[in-house]
């Protein structure tokens, strides 16, 4: 039984990952950030912490007592804002929980990973570390940080044994209320532009987290996970 460690259970993504990983047999620990978790995820190891700071990572990490063979970093900030007249507040805020979050748990908690000299720290981004949309300005900047971290980390931590690979989510039901805007007909009916005419979820982006977290091989790897969203707008 492995104990998968998760950053951010206030949210579905973090919620849904978890449950997956307990259900399978496997110890869960993770920040609700003051959230209170669904019945069924009781059985989670769950700990207030501000993890947008790096005494409140630190913290975290010493809550684990060393126990931890996996990282999800699963930061999913995501509110409507503007390159030119955004306010800065919604920037420092959208980053803090999504980049700055990650940095410092790859830092505290993939420390005890590196000190065991084994482990895999799993980011989980989004197709908007590349492709803007003209409406959620922090948080593609906020992926795109993600997606450098994760290359970073691959080169140091894979040293030390530790495997780093990046999902890059696709849309998720809701995604076209923060994404709407006049710039970009991206997500005007998105889900006609999916193959399989239905958003991705959380749910099934749950076990290639977990085969990101079995196979050392995918270190580095940045993996497209948006059921073929970006084949009608990307090169790949």
């Amino acid at each position: 039984m492995a104990r998968i460690v998760i950053s951010d259970l206030s949210g579905p993504c973090g919620q849904d990952i978890a449950r997956y990983f307990l259900k399978k047999g496997d110890e869960v620990a993770g920040s609700n950030r003051g959230t209170a978790l669904p019945d069924d995820l009781a059985g989670i190891a769950a700990f207030d912490c501000d993890i947008t700071t790096e005494e409140g990572c630190a913290a975290f990490a010493a809550e684990l007592d060393g126990r931890a063979d996996a990282l999800v970093l699963t930061g999913r900030q995501m509110e409507k804002s503007s390159a030119i007249e955004g306010p800065p507040e919604v920037f420092e805020r959208v980053m803090s929980v999504n980049a700055k979050a990650a940095f410092f748990m790859c830092k505290h908690v993939g420390g005890l990973l590196t000190a065991k000299g084994r482990g895999a720290i799993v980011f989980v981004g989004s197709i908007h570390g590349e492709k803007p949309t003209g409406a959620a300005f922090a948080f593609s900047v906020s992926m795109g940080a993600i997606k450098m971290l994760h290359r970073e980390a691959s080169l140091q931590m894979g040293r030390a044994g530790v495997h780093c690979v990046l999902l890059e989510m696709g849309p998720v039901a809701g995604d076209d209320i923060v994404m709407d805007t006049p710039l970009s007909p991206i997500y005007d009916g998105f889900e006609l532009s999916i193959p399989r005419k239905r958003a991705c979820t959380f749910a099934e982006l749950a076990p290639l987290v977990d085969m990101a977290i079995q196979n050392p091989m995918l270190n580095g790897a940045d993996i497209r996970a948006d059921a073929g969203f970006m084949l009608k707008y990307g090169d790949r």
